[in-house]
């Protein structure tokens, strides 16, 4: 059965097949698994990297978030400041009109007192001639 095979074509083929392994094995597959692993290590410093950058993104996200809230509180702020100062600068001109409009009306009563004054001088000097008109005319009756 095994008289046709020659041991030492059988020694051959497996050392024939042994060297093919090793040239395949330094020429096709160590450089196949440099690129390989050089490619899985890429892949894994992107991904890295691209959680770095997805986190400084939720960073930043976080920090607009908060200058929006405290810019907010600025604005609210100003706004509330600007509201009292006008109201303040409101009620002192206010104050300022009233004490004005009082003054105006002083001076106006004092005008009508001296007013009343000078009437009532006068018809005191006229209540003689008021009297003789009186009279005359109730003699006429």
């Amino acid at each position: 059965m095994f008289d046709d095979v020659h041991f030492s074509i059988m020694i051959a083929t497996g050392v024939i097949f042994l060297l093919m392994i090793a040239i395949l094995n330094s020429i096709l597959y160590k450089p196949l698994i440099a690129f390989m692993d050089s490619r899985d290590l890429a892949i894994k410093n992107n991904e890295e990297k691209m959680k770095k950058n997805s986190d400084d993104v939720s960073n930043v996200e976080l920090e607009l978030e908060k200058i929006h809230i405290q810019t907010r509180d600025e604005i609210n702020q100003i706004k509330q400041k600007a509201t009292e100062e006008a109201k303040l600068k409101q009620e002192k001109e206010i104050a300022n009109k009233k004490k004005e409009l009082e003054e105006q009306m002083s001076v106006f009563l004092k005008s009508l007192k001296e007013k009343e004054k000078e009437l009532k001088e006068e018809m005191y000097l006229k209540i003689p001639e008021f009297k003789q008109s009186f009279q005359n005319s109730l003699s006429k009756i």
